[in-house]
């Protein structure tokens, strides 16, 4: 009888444990299964947060000698995406993105083409090539239009990637020149001491840029998620017709935050 009564609390602590092991693995399964889109299913992501980054060259032009000092400008974006998963880890999304790509910087330049004004009037300008300092400030909104197609890597990772097409909602390009001169039309040209001189060049931006970008999902629980992409202008920020930088510039950006996903 006491062999009999020690078999059947074995058997049922065996039991116990058992069912708390699948209970647990179920657990877990449920939480896997939480964070990934059903397919076929639409769902909604909502993200924000900051940008790193500015209208740069590829590669250091030579006229650049030093880079000084650096701060993002209006460093936000604010994205709202509807997303579809296609197969098992293949999906789909189009979103709407409102963000303010722009820079503070300064430089120490060398043979820099440009051109600054001297004075009031219309005609006090002068163009060629500038030695010394000079501080530009870069401050665009954009609303755009991203459409990508994501991969997921397991139940909590995902990564995506494609074109966007932006529409500049508000554009400004200045600056101002310092303690330098200017070689006048060439770089022999008549030299000209410049101590304070302005620049505008916000009338020669772009209204459209478009480029492809590329980033990765990371999500804390079912609904929250962190969030890293990198944009990557195709274009020349500035018109053709443009012709006071010698290089191209593109809108390059690290976007950083976090989002919500609604079912």
């Amino acid at each position: 009888m006491k062999i009999y009564s020690t078999k059947k609390l074995l058997f049922v602590l065996f039991m116990l444990g058992s069912c708390g092991h699948v209970k647990l693995w179920a657990t877990e399964h449920m939480q896997q299964q939480d964070t990934t889109q059903q397919v076929g299913k639409w769902g909604v992501l909502v993200s924000g947060g900051t940008q790193l980054g500015g209208a740069a060259p590829l590669g250091m032009p030579v006229e650049i000698r030093k880079i000084t000092s650096y701060s993002p400008e209006t460093p936000y974006f604010v994205n709202v995406a509807l997303e579809r998963m296609l197969v098992d880890r293949w999906g789909i999304s189009v979103g709407l993105t409102l963000g303010g790509k722009g820079m503070d910087t300064s430089a120490e330049v060398k043979g820099y083409k440009t051109t600054f004004r001297t004075g009031d009037a219309a005609a006090d300008y002068v163009s060629g090539y500038f030695y010394g300092k000079i501080r530009t400030r870069v401050n665009n909104h954009y609303l755009s239009l991203p459409i990508n197609v994501s991969y997921k890597l397991n139940p909590k990772l995902s990564v995506y990637a494609g074109p966007y097409i932006s529409l500049a909602l508000y554009k400004r390009f200045t600056g101002e020149a310092v303690e330098g001169y200017m070689r006048k039309d060439s770089p022999v040209g008549e030299k000209q001491q410049i101590q304070n001189a302005p620049y505008d060049f916000s009338e020669y931006l772009r209204t459209v840029d478009y480029g492809f970008q590329a980033g990765s999902n990371y999500f804390l629980s079912s609904s929250l998620f962190m969030k890293a992409q990198l944009d990557y202008g195709f274009t020349n920020i500035m018109q053709n017709s443009f012709q006071s930088i010698d290089f191209a510039l593109h809108n390059i950006y690290l976007n950083v935050g976090f989002g919500w996903r609604i079912r």
